[in-house]
């Protein structure tokens, strides 16, 4: 694939999920909650904090949510005997984050899978962890997910993996921020987790997951006034520089290790450099990153503005790839 293998490509960033810690006025029951969940949520994701008999506390994980006015309006349903939801119910526990790239010809869609490896090798400011390939799939019977995981090792096998329908993740195993990348030709959509995607619609698609401590976000509140341009730094790639060794070279077309680092927050104190030896920022790129997390902020708002005006029907731009 000759030149820069984003060019040309189109850059569209969204969320993923949201995910919510929610108390309930009165104790419910696990089942009672997820059938009064929204019909447009499709199998949502519902967890008993306090118990699986009875709880008023339950987390849930919200696939492509609109605005945060209209989640709190779609939270009501949850609630026994119609008693209200406040913002002040509502704790913001996790998001994720996607950035994608578009293809514009067929060329660029055949070679999607190395758009992801290439995402995954560039990355500037990768979470610390293990990069681990990972194959989810649903079980015919039952309709729960489960999967493979194996270790990542060498461009071509990671190619190959995401070819074969693998995503490629760093980070531990439930970490407060991991990072995933995958050739994207599905989607979740209501009663179905992993729908087939046209064509048309395929792309390369590189994800944040910020959960916990890590999560920028703790309450509507603060998701209402949320800019996403600041993540830009956590999609941020990087280019090998030119004075590479020749051995260095090699090995990375051989191998393609991972050019970025972790954050190190000591360095970061003492304004240290943290880049890799022989790399440099991708400047170009990632301004249309940030302008893609721009596009998303500004979507945000008017999909939030139009809730609160009571014509949020009109757009969920918040979040739809």
């Amino acid at each position: 694939m000759a030149g820069h293998p984003m060019e040309g490509f189109r850059v569209h960033a969204c969320v993923d999920w949201i995910e919510v810690l929610v108390r309930l006025p009165a104790p419910s029951q696990f089942r009672h909650v997820r059938a009064r969940a929204p019909a447009h949520w499709g199998k949502v994701f519902v967890q008993a904090v306090e118990g699986n008999a009875t709880s008023r506390q339950f987390n849930l994980r919200i696939q492509n949510p609109g605005p945060p006015t209209r989640v709190l309006r779609e939270l009501q349903s949850l609630s026994p005997n119609d008693m209200p939801i406040h913002d002040h119910d509502v704790q913001v526990t996790g998001l994720e984050v996607a950035v994608d790239f578009i293809p514009e010809t067929e060329e660029q869609r055949a070679h999607l899978a190395h758009v992801a490896a290439y995402l995954h090798e560039h990355m500037a400011k990768p979470p610390s962890g293990p990069h681990r390939l990972l194959f989810s799939y649903r079980l015919p019977v039952s309709g729960e997910t489960t999967g493979e995981v194996t270790g990542a090792g060498g461009r071509a096998a990671i190619v190959s993996a995401l070819s074969a329908g693998r995503s490629l993740v760093i980070g531990e195993e439930d970490a407060p921020d991991s990072a995933r990348f995958y050739r994207k030709d599905y989607d979740t959509r209501p009663g179905q987790s992993y729908a087939p995607l046209p064509p048309a619609q395929h792309c390369a698609r590189m994800e944040r997951t910020l959960t916990g401590k890590a999560c920028p976000i703790t309450t509507l509140a603060s998701w209402r006034a949320f800019r996403f341009e600041p993540l830009a730094a956590m999609f941020a790639l990087v280019l090998p520089t030119r004075d590479t060794t020749s051995l260095t070279a090699t090995m990375r077309d051989a191998w393609g290790p991972a050019l970025g680092t972790p954050d190190d927050p000591n360095k970061r104190q003492r304004h240290r450099r943290q880049a890799a030896p022989a790399t440099r920022r991708d400047t170009v790129l990632n301004a249309r990153i940030r302008q893609a997390l721009r596009d998303l902020t500004d979507r945000a708002t008017r999909a939030e503005s139009a809730e609160i005006r009571g014509i949020g029907g009109l757009e969920n731009a918040v979040s739809h790839s």
